[in-house]
């Protein structure tokens, strides 16, 4: 769940968290590495521009919900949710 207010955030957070290199973010992406039940399902909810922009708290309440199994667009076999709203982040694991 990262945070997406603006489209380049979403690249310097993969870079940036180590899922890809400096610069490979636009190829991480363009094959499909984001996409639901991948090797990082990001923003199943659609993010800020699927849901609203109300400072990252609805990022929080869609990893709450894949802990929980209760999403709308699940991902297969959630065990940790890796969360940034702004300037903070989480990880949240099911218990």
């Amino acid at each position: 769940m990262l945070y997406d207010h603006f489209t380049i955030a979403v690249f310097w957070h993969l870079e940036a968290m180590g899922f890809c290199k400096p610069g490979e973010a636009a190829a991480f992406v363009a094959e499909g590495h984001c996409d639901l039940n991948r090797t990082v399902s990001l923003s199943p909810n659609g993010g800020l521009i699927g849901e609203a922009y109300i400072h990252g708290m609805n990022l929080v309440t869609e990893a709450v919900r894949q802990i929980r199994g209760t999403a709308t667009n699940q991902v297969k076999n959630v065990e940790n949710v890796l969360l940034s709203a702004g300037m903070s982040g989480a990880i949240l694991s099911r218990c």
